[in-house]
């Protein structure tokens, strides 16, 4: 268990050390780091799930797309894995290689690229909007009774394609009261949505005991999104109200505008 641990903070260092950099670097030259390094980025328009056709024009200012990179040291790809491989693994009709991070870009109309997300972790919803995980995940994590705040997009039961975004807590506080765990959701659903716009948020908010993880010390998200899938199949929410849901371990409460939240 202390291994995991340990795997689990060296990720989550690393993330940190990700986002520093691309702050600290927000104003590069990407044209000239390409020419001095030999190495190139592109944006490409998401296209759902489709392979990629590296040769049709690339995304620029205030657009969000995959960044694909082209560069000597690139990875040569995943070992064993051709297929993998084959998946991230671009060439031009100039013949140069392009690999595709799987992350998500935007680019502002001074050139400067600000990360949004993992192409993976974007959740779609039932109306084709896609909502970034990492906002609503930041959001969780900076209240300060809160350990991990990690989002998955639970399957819609209404609709046969599109899922909602589903915000997973495990609290850093033990024996905390009924009304002291409805005042943390409170507050963070107050965040949401003071910065996020409303298709943009969350629709469940979930505390759970601890966050699943792997042998790797990574998020375990398919694990999650079934536990969460399971508890929000005892609601009843016909996904037409706009309403969000409060889960706590079993006991389910509706939280509604029009409501006030009673023990």
């Amino acid at each position: 268990m202390s291994i995991i641990k340990e795997r689990r903070k060296l990720n989550k260092a690393l993330k940190n050390v990700k986002n520093v950099f691309l702050m600290a670097h927000k104003n590069l030259d990407l044209d000239a780091l390409g020419s001095s390094i030999g190495m190139y980025m592109i944006l490409k328009r998401r296209n759902n799930g489709e392979r990629y056709d590296i040769d049709e024009p690339e995304l620029y200012y205030d657009n969000a797309g995959i960044l694909f990179i082209s560069s000597p040291a690139a990875t040569l790809g995943y070992f064993k894995k051709e297929e993998v491989t084959h998946e991230i693994t671009y060439i031009d009709s100039q013949g140069k290689k392009w690999i595709n991070t799987g992350d998500i870009f935007k680019m502002d109309k001074n050139g400067n690229l600000y990360f949004e997300g993992r192409e993976k972790r974007i959740i779609v919803r039932p109306d084709g909007h896609n909502i970034p995980t990492n906002q609503i995940e930041s959001i969780g994590n900076s209240h300060p009774s809160v350990e991990n705040a990690v989002v998955v997009g639970t399957p819609s039961r209404k609709y046969q394609h599109g899922s909602n975004a589903t915000l997973c807590l495990s609290l850093n506080k033990n024996n905390l009261s009924y009304d002291e765990l409805i005042k943390i959701l409170d507050e963070i659903k107050k965040e949401c949505n003071k910065k996020l716009q409303p298709r943009d948020r969350a629709r469940y908010f979930i505390i759970i005991n601890e966050i699943p993880y792997t042998m790797n010390g990574k998020v375990d998200y398919k694990k999650l999104t079934e536990y969460a899938t399971s508890k929000i199949s005892e609601l009843n929410d016909d996904e037409e109200r706009k309403s969000e849901f409060y889960i706590v371990d079993t006991p389910i409460i509706k939280h509604s505008k029009k409501r006030t939240l009673k023990k």
